[in-house]
């Protein structure tokens, strides 16, 4: 008998929500799995999230302030409210173009100052990538680096092309879910960024504070390590 965790799972969909989608078809996989484990909260970025979501404008007033133009005006307090109340964050996306969906894209520009504050960390994560053919490689990598700067630890990777068969599949989920139980991950670690993003910190707080620049970030991070 496995006694259910008490931790949050939160779901990201990065494709249109549909069933029959292949990143729909593999997390109800791993969802099936991992509702044996943990509590389940899920939630879908998808057309109907998009429309209450504004693009990001580049006005820098979250890096200043901590705080976006549009926070009150769509649903993005929602969604930073259960990124926050989580404690395992599934992604999931289809590959266009050899990148990331524009769903997801969208979220990430609205949290742009997130990955100077790094408020997720500690908190563990799976990627799930489908694609017809190319693009896993790169797009892989790419949320590697994104988790990175969240302060997101990628347990599991799951990707799916038109060679995965069922048993391959299967597989990468239980792997998953081991590593996600066991905290070790070496195949899918993240971990090679964490200096280089450290460093690059470093040095930029420290310019501010030579410059007496202070804005959200420098007073975040100063109150961080008191």
């Amino acid at each position: 008998m496995i006694i259910k965790s008490t931790k949050k799972l939160l779901h990201i969909n990065g494709d249109h929500y549909n069933e029959k989608k292949t990143t729909m078809k593999i997390y109800k996989q791993l969802k099936l799995e991992i509702k044996k484990r943990y509590y389940l909260e899920e939630i879908f970025i998808d057309d109907s999230y998009l429309n209450f979501i504004n693009n990001c404008i580049g006005c820098k007033t979250c890096f200043k302030t901590g705080n976006c133009i549009y926070d009150n005006k769509d649903g993005i307090i929602e969604i930073k409210n259960k990124l926050l109340g989580a404690d395992i964050i599934v992604i999931s996306t289809p590959i266009f173009i050899d990148n990331i969906s524009g769903n997801l894209k969208t979220l990430f520009d609205r949290l742009s100052y997130w990955f100077h504050t790094m408020p997720l960390k500690g908190k563990k994560c799976i990627l799930i990538i489908s694609t017809y053919r190319t693009g896993i490689n790169e797009v892989s990598n790419y949320l590697y680096k994104i988790c990175s700067y969240l302060g997101l630890e990628v347990v599991g990777l799951i990707t799916s092309d038109y060679k995965t068969t069922k048993n391959v599949l299967c597989n990468e989920i239980d792997i998953s879910l081991d590593y996600l139980e066991t905290g070790l991950l070496k195949k899918c670690t993240n971990v090679a960024y964490s200096d280089y993003i450290y460093n690059l910190y470093d040095k930029l707080y420290k310019d501010m504070l030579k410059n007496n620049l202070i804005t959200f970030e420098l007073a975040y991070w100063c109150k961080l390590h008191q």
